[in-house]
């Protein structure tokens, strides 16, 4: 970058857009959405300019905060353990996750069995329209998987099937 007469102080390098980061700002938001609603309430002039408008409009729909609530939970059911089974970010704890391909196919194979139980739940029992968007979101969610792993052999056979097969075949390049 210096040959170029560009600055680069304090850049270390471009960063990927990290996995579950979406669920991790929703977190966020639902952490600090009283202040966040309060300071709006209490300095900001909404109507200062179109940005902020904008802004206040979300921080103040209903809307918004359930689909941040809903993805805030398929960050703890789905996205979050993934992170952590797969080793992305340095999420969770490397010593009981089981990182091979054996243990990735029987992480969604549960997962995929306990959000479909949960998605039963919210569609035929539920409490609220929350719960019925939930439901539809997990139906998605798991056809969303189950279409992805279709187009890996691995993940469709049975376990006897697999059972030396990708033994030693690292899950990322990472090896």
């Amino acid at each position: 970058m210096a040959n170029n007469g560009l600055k680069a102080d304090g850049f270390r390098g471009f960063m990927a857009n990290r996995f579950g980061r979406i669920a991790e700002l929703a977190q966020e938001y639902l952490t600090w959405r009283g202040s966040i609603q309060a300071f709006f309430n209490a300095v900001v002039d909404i109507n200062s300019n179109k940005l902020v408008l904008a802004v206040s409009t979300f921080i103040q729909n209903d809307w918004f905060t359930c689909c941040s609530e809903i993805y805030s939970k398929m960050g703890e059911l789905m996205i979050f353990p993934m992170m952590e089974i797969l080793g992305i970010d340095k999420r969770g704890d490397e010593r009981n996750a089981d990182r091979t391909w054996a243990g990735v196919k029987g992480f969604f194979d549960s997962k995929l069995v306990d959000l479909n139980e949960l998605m039963v739940e919210r569609k035929e029992h539920p409490r609220s329209g929350k719960d019925r968007l939930e439901g539809a979101v997990i139906e998605e969610v798991i056809d969303a998987v189950k279409n992805q792993l279709s187009k890996t052999d691995y993940f469709t056979r049975s376990e006897g099937e697999t059972s030396g097969e990708m033994k030693y075949a690292p899950l990322t390049n990472l090896g």
